[in-house]
């Protein structure tokens, strides 16, 4: 295995590993986060129980919970299908379509904003 293709089964499994410790955090009834910790709210507030819902088919609920997780989550299918591209062709067709370049810039600005718009509308509401 080259080394471009270790690094990209690494950030694979980086992506993959990240939810994985969040999901048995949160079973666990363990608080995550570390704002929250300090008694403050952060943009990702609500987000692990939007993806529990989410997982469990309760999307009203999963959006209630925090209205930005269906996007975010297209976003890291998106990363964690090119990172496994890369694993299996390593120059082949991911080295034309970097995930990170075929994602515009206006929509990761745009999820950014929206965030930071949502968590200040959460605080001052």
């Amino acid at each position: 295995m080259g080394t471009e293709a270790a690094g990209a089964l690494l950030r694979g499994l980086a992506v993959a590993a990240l939810p994985a410790s969040y999901a048995v955090a949160f079973v666990q009834g363990w608080d995550v986060c570390g704002l929250k910790m300090l008694g403050l709210s952060c943009p990702f507030c609500g987000f692990s129980h939007a993806a529990v819902a989410l997982v469990q088919g309760q999307v009203a609920e999963a959006h209630a919970y925090h209205p930005f997780v269906i996007p975010w989550l297209i976003v890291a299918v998106w990363l964690l299908t090119w990172s496994a591209v890369d694993v299996v062709h390593p120059r082949g067709a991911s080295a034309r379509w970097d995930p990170r370049k075929r994602i515009p810039p206006w929509i990761w600005g745009g999820l950014a904003v929206t965030m930071v718009g949502t968590w200040i509308w959460r605080m001052v509401g």
